[in-house]
């Protein structure tokens, strides 16, 4: 990894470090349950280097599968940083539940709410899908962010998208 110019890597108020070249190294221990059964998860650990510090990342996600029309579920994450002397360590949460529907072969509807503490923010994403043809879509997509503290709007948005196959 380069880094051009010194950068705060935990984007939460530390020093930055200096540019310059970095390498990583990872170890991970995880397992994933059958994702076939009603009830399914995963969990993992990782930790190696990150920069001039050391990385733990945790998480876990777990659904449960009501046929055939949705699945429910909730992921974890957690990030702890550790840096030398001369910075503060980091712990750096990602949390939020997600709801799939299938409303009918051609249409569903997702959506997921997501709990960010490293920029203190709550974002709420819902999308509705229509596959007209195979491989063919139409996707609405409704955003909206919060300041986590207050709840106050970040902004919103309204995506629409259209995806079509050409099968010459």
């Amino acid at each position: 990894m380069l880094l051009f110019f010194p950068t705060d890597i935990t984007f939460s108020g530390n020093n930055p470090i200096d540019s310059g070249r970095y390498s990583f190294n990872n170890a991970r221990i995880s397992y994933n349950s059958s994702s076939f059964k009603i009830f399914n998860y995963r969990a993992s650990i990782d930790y190696g280097d990150y920069y001039v510090g050391q990385k733990l990342t945790t998480s876990a996600n777990i659904n449960y599968r009501i046929q055939p029309w949705g699945i429910f579920g909730l992921s974890v994450n957690q990030n702890k940083i550790f840096m030398p002397t001369d910075f503060d360590d980091v712990s750096l949460w990602l949390v939020g539940p997600k709801l799939e529907f299938s409303f009918t072969k051609k249409v569903f509807f997702t959506t997921f709410i997501q709990y960010n503490t490293q920029i203190e923010n709550v974002n709420i994403n819902a999308r509705f899908q229509y596959r007209f043809k195979p491989m063919s879509d139409l996707f609405i997509v409704y955003t909206d962010n919060y300041n986590s503290p207050n709840l106050a709007i970040k902004n919103r948005a309204l995506v629409i998208k259209l995806v079509y196959w050409i099968n010459a």
